[in-house]
Parts: structure tokens; sequence; C-alpha cells
């Protein structure tokens, strides 16, 4: 494993996760995983420590049976503090429509 400035590729992020390599490329082209590309190849760079926590986040998002535009909106609105308050939200409107 290469790893520079806490930096890990799409493969060794995935093995350190535990998922496959699609799955993180899945993710990273649905905006949900950030990474930066360098290189005369551009190779996909992902911070170890944010992405794993992350990757945690969508399984637990996963688990509640939320969409991706719903991990989308929630990560977005994390960002902006507001975090908490949504998942709380959009998970009773998710309840609410199984009921119904």
């Amino acid at each position: 494993m290469i790893i520079m400035d806490n930096l890990l590729s799409q493969s060794e992020l995935a093995e350190a996760a535990g998922v496959r390599p699609s799955t993180i490329k899945f993710y990273s082209q649905e905006g949900i995983l950030p990474y930066k590309q360098k290189g005369p190849r551009l190779r996909k760079n992902y911070k170890k420590d944010e992405s794993l926590k992350l990757l945690k986040e969508i399984t637990n998002f996963k688990v509640k049976r939320m969409t991706i535009a719903e991990m989308k909106k929630i990560r977005n609105s994390s960002k902006n503090k507001i975090g908490e308050k949504e998942v709380r939200a959009s998970e009773a409107l998710r309840r609410n429509d199984e009921r119904t």
C-alpha cells in the first residue's frame, strides 16, 4: 500500500474499507465521496481518514434505506451545519412514505 500524505488510491481505499473498487468509483461519480486528482495520469486520491469515516456514514445511510439523492442532501447540509435536523426530517418522511 502506497500512502502519500495520508492519501489512498481508489483500490487502496476499497481494500482499507472492505468494499469493491467499483463501490468507491460509484460514490465518487455520484459526488458523495470527494477525491483529488494529480499526477500525469490524473489518478484519484482519497484522504484516508476522511474517506473511511464517510464510507461508514454511507453504510449507515444504506441501512436506513436512504437514496443517493438523500445522501447528497444530508452531506451538503452537514457541510452547512444543518445536518442532524435534516437527517431526522428525512427519516420521518421515509417512515411516513413506507406506511402509505
